[in-house]
C-alpha cells in the first residue's frame, strides 16, 4: 500500500486476514454444530458485517441500542443487545422491536417490569449469567431469581424467553491455552446444572461469547450458540492468551515518528491514549506495555519486533522502547506500525479504518458519539 498519504494515527486493516479469521470461526461453529451470532462491538463496521454475511451469517450481537440501530440500518434483522437492558431507552427498544427480531439481556425481574410499561412489540429476552467473571448476571444456582424472571417474562404480553447468555470475561486473564480450557471446564460444568433445571422451558438456549474460549475450546458441552467478537481482528492480548499468532492480527496502528532519543532507546510517536486507550499488558518478564511493534512490508505487515514495545502513552504521545537497529533505521517522519494491546478499544476510539487496499471504512462509533 502507499503509506505516503498517512499523516496522523491511522488504524490499518488487512482485509485478507480479517476474512480469514471470520471464515475460521464460522467453520468452528459449523464443525461443532453451533449457531453463530458474532458480536459486532469489536469492528462496529457495516462493511465488515457484509464480509460476515458473505459467509451466510444473518444474526449478530451488539453492545448498545445505538449500535443496534446502526446495524438495523444495514438490513440486519436478527439482533441481540448483549448489555443489561437500560429501561430509560425503552421507547427506542420498542421502536426497534417493531422493525426486526430483537433480543435484550436482563438479570433482574425489576428491569423487565419497568420495561413492560413501554413495550407494545414482541421482544425476545435472554437471562444473563455470571459464570466466573463477577461483572454482571446471575449465577446458575440462583434458581429463585431466574424463576422470578421467567415468571415475569410469561406475564408480559410482549416478552418471550430466548435462553441464557454469558460472556465469561475471566478467560481474558488467562495466559495459556491450558488455562483457558481449565476455566472452560468449570464453566461447562456450571452450564450442565442449568440445563438440568431449565432444559424443558420453552425457548431454552445457551449462548456464550468470548474469543479465547470460542477459539481454543473443542468441547462446548450444552452450549447451543457462540457469540465472540474480538476474533475478527485479534490483538496482542489474544497472542498472550494463546488464541492466535501475530500473523493473525488484522489491524495495526500506523503512527508518525515525531522524535528520537538514542540515550534512552526511545522513539516518540504521534499515537497516545486517545488512539490506543490505556489498556495495558504485562509480559512474563514483568515488562508493561500498550502494544507491540509490527514489521511493515509492502502490502501490510509481518510479525512483531520482540524487543520493542509501546512503553507509555499520554493523551496524544506514545513512547516506544526501540531496538538499536530501529533507532538507526527509522527517521523522524517515518511511520511506525503498532499492534494494539486491545483492538476493540482502538477500533472504537479511531472510528474508521484504512484497508491495505487503501479503502477508507467508517464504523458505527463515528455516528454514535
Amino acid at each position: 500500500m502507499n503509506s505516503s498519504s498517512i499523516t496522523r494515527p491511522t488504524l490499518l486493516l488487512d482485509e485478507k486476514k480479517c476474512r480469514s479469521n471470520i471464515e475460521r470461526m464460522v467453520k468452528k461453529a459449523i464443525d461443532h454444530h453451533l449457531k453463530f451470532r458474532p458480536h459486532f462491538k469489536t469492528h462496529q463496521s457495516a462493511d465488515i458485517g457484509n464480509w460476515i454475511k458473505d459467509m451466510g451469517i444473518e444474526t449478530c450481537t451488539v453492545s448498545s441500542v445505538k449500535m443496534a440501530e446502526y446495524f438495523a440500518g444495514y438490513n440486519w434483522k436478527d439482533i441481540l443487545i448483549a448489555f443489561p437492558v437500560n429501561v430509560l431507552e425503552g421507547e427506542k427498544i420498542n421502536e426497534l422491536a417493531g422493525k426486526l427480531k430483537l433480543q435484550i439481556l436482563v438479570y433482574s425481574a425489576e428491569s423487565l417490569r419497568l420495561l413492560n410499561k413501554k413495550m407494545d412489540h414482541s421482544i425476545g429476552v435472554k437471562i444473563e449469567l455470571d459464570v466466573g467473571s463477577n461483572r454482571s448476571g446471575l449465577r446458575t444456582n440462583q434458581h429463585k431469581e431466574i424463576d422470578e424472571i421467567l415468571k415475569t417474562i410469561e406475564e408480559g404480553p410482549n416478552f418471550h424467553f430466548t435462553g441464557f447468555y454469558s460472556h465469561p470475561g475471566h478467560t481474558y486473564t488467562s495466559r495459556s491455552k491450558e488455562e483457558v480450557l481449565e476455566k472452560y471446564t468449570a464453566i461447562l460444568e456450571e452450564l450442565d446444572t442449568l440445563k438440568t433445571h431449565y432444559e424443558h422451558t420453552p425457548g431454552f438456549l445457551i449462548t456464550i461469547g468470548d474469543t479465547p474460549g470460542c477459539t481454543l475450546a473443542d468441547d462446548f458441552g450444552h452450549v447451543n450458540e457462540i457469540s465472540p467478537g474480538n476474533f475478527v481482528f485479534y490483538d496482542v492480548m489474544q497472542v498472550d492468551i494463546g488464541s492466535c499468532t501475530y500473523d493473525d492480527i488484522a489491524v495495526v496502528m500506523a503512527c508518525p515518528v515525531v522524535g528520537k532519543n538514542k540515550d534512552r532507546n526511545e522513539l516518540l510517536i504521534h499515537g497516545g491514549a486517545v488512539h490506543f486507550s490505556k489498556e495495558q499488558l504485562t509480559d512474563s518478564d514483568g515488562t508493561s506495555h500498550f502494544g507491540k511493534i509490527a514489521i511493515p512490508k509492502e502490502c501490510g505487515w509481518d510479525s512483531c519486533v520482540p524487543e520493542a514495545y509501546l512503553k507509555s502513552v499520554s493523551q496524544e504521545h506514545g513512547l516506544v522502547h526501540a531496538t538499536q537497529e530501529m533507532l538507526e533505521k527509522i527517521r523522524i517522519g517515518d511511520l511506525l506500525y503498532v499492534f494494539p494491546a486491545h483492538s476493540c478499544l482502538s477500533a472504537d476510539l479511531m472510528k474508521s479504518y484504512l484497508t491495505t487496499e487503501e479503502i477508507k471504512m467508517d464504523s458505527a462509533s463515528a455516528f454514535m458519539s
